[in-house]
């Protein structure tokens, strides 16, 4: 039977309300009816970089690797069903403390069940690398403000937004309005059926009818500060990446967006670069050698660096790019400046008449204007090393660079350089010299 999709409900919608089935982003829906008071504010910019995000996975209190798609809601965790790629005996502190000391921020500490010693170890984790990873699982309004205050920088949530298979939009209101949209990240994790991502919640074993598509994530991105997107299909499982579902995260997330699932070579980590534009960050889990895998941990943390640096180079290349732009702008704006000046030369010359400036209008009147023909045109270029070139060899003017055109009203000194007539007129307003070769234009 194929899937049946809705879209996206009102937030004003109150919880016995059935979810809507038209478009909550068309005109019967303005804008104004999406915002959720002092809370909202503009999706975080992404910035071009692919970085990896650790994790910590905790389940009964352990770090394990476990295949997500296997976990059960139970009495006993699903115990019988779990498949476990690897379980460590170092507790989820030493490796916050191994990712604080490698400088890793935006991990994860995922609780993989509800029970007290997941909980206990999760917040441990976290007062150890305070401000430095987000924690997920179970988290709820009643609980998500004591993980923030424990440590945590963000609270991963997705049952709690998706229940029972559909959007809760009181729900998504009431957790923004209590911690603000940018603590929260909204795991969308999904699952492909009938050709979409459909996004899956409860331990990932139910379809929800929300579709993961451009629309989707600009919606809520409206209200988290991050995604974390796990590809179900592959995850654990040591397949290769989905680079279709990197590629639509890197094409359509409005902001910063993780993606975990399949990863189990070096190679991968290039295709995610690659596939998500570099606006996709990467998780690794099984395959690290440091949960039983392959890939050497410290060869994912060179690479993360790497990419650091390479960012930082294009930062560093266009704030030199900028320079030399605002540099040239300044010779533009002066000489812009210059002609704006000019242009009023005529009017300021008419209001000062009588006012004491006899000397500004000697120098004036004693030079010789005349109107360029093509037929004077040179090849000769101005230059400052030959100042006793004859006017009829002078091709441009010295103050803007720019050659004589056929009508330019040229200023002739009697020194026979030659120069535009509002290049010129600023200087000749306060010096009787020619601005080239200080040959006296007129006696003091």
């Amino acid at each position: 039977m194929p899937l049946i999709t809705r879209r996206l409900p009102s937030l004003r919608s109150s919880p016995s309300t059935p979810i809507p089935l038209r478009n909550p982003l068309s005109s019967s829906h303005p804008a104004s009816h999406w915002r959720m008071g002092r809370k909202h504010s503009k999706p975080r910019s992404i910035s071009c970089t692919v970085r990896f995000r650790p994790c910590i996975d905790i389940h009964k209190g352990k770090v394990k690797q476990i295949v997500g798609s296997t976990l059960r809601d139970s009495t006993d965790g699903g115990a019988s069903d779990l498949v476990t790629n690897f379980e460590s005996d170092k507790s989820p502190v030493e490796f916050a403390n191994l990712y604080k000391k490698d400088g890793l921020k935006g991990g994860h500490v995922i609780m993989l069940g509800a029970d007290a010693a997941s909980q206990s170890a999760a917040f441990e984790a976290l007062r150890a690398y305070p401000g430095g990873m987000q924690v997920g699982g179970g988290i709820n309004a009643d609980n998500a403000m004591n993980y923030l205050e424990e440590g945590a920088s963000h609270v991963i949530v997705t049952s709690y937004v998706f229940s029972d298979g559909k959007m809760d939009p009181e729900r998504l209101k009431h957790l923004v309005n209590m911690i603000g949209k940018d603590r929260l990240v909204l795991d969308l994790s999904c699952r492909k059926k009938d050709g979409k991502y459909s996004i899956v919640t409860d331990r990932w074993q139910k379809f929800s009818d929300v579709i993961l598509d451009k629309e989707t994530l600009e919606f809520l991105a409206k209200y988290s500060d991050e995604f974390l997107i796990h590809g179900v299909d592959v995850e654990g499982k040591r397949l290769g990446i989905d680079e279709e579902l990197v590629m639509l995260l890197g094409c359509y997330s409005p902001i910063p967006v993780t993606y975990a699932g399949g990863v189990t070579t070096m190679a991968d980590l290039e295709k995610i670069k690659t596939a998500g534009k570099e606006q996709v960050d990467v998780t690794v889990g099984s395959a690290l050698d440091i949960f039983g895998g392959n890939m050497a941990y410290k060869e994912v943390v060179a690479w993360h660096n790497k990419q650091k640096r390479s960012t930082l180079s294009r930062e560093i290349h266009g704030e030199a790019l900028g320079h030399v732009a605002r540099e040239a702008k300044e010779r533009l704006d002066a000489r812009l400046q210059i002609k704006r000046h000019n242009s009023l030369g005529s009017v300021k010359q008419t209001k000062n008449e009588g006012c004491g400036q006899g000397h500004k209008h000697r120098i004036l009147g004693s030079v010789q204007r005349e109107v360029f023909s093509s037929s004077k045109k040179s090849s000769r270029k101005f230059s400052w090393s030959k100042l006793g070139w004859r006017s009829s060899e002078q091709a441009d003017c010295a103050v803007c660079l720019e050659e004589f055109e056929t009508g330019d009203i040229l200023v002739h000194l009697p020194c026979d350089h030659r120069f535009h007539w509002d290049c010129v007129l600023p200087w000749l307003e306060s010096s009787s010299h020619c601005p080239c070769c200080r040959t006296t234009i007129v006696s003091q």
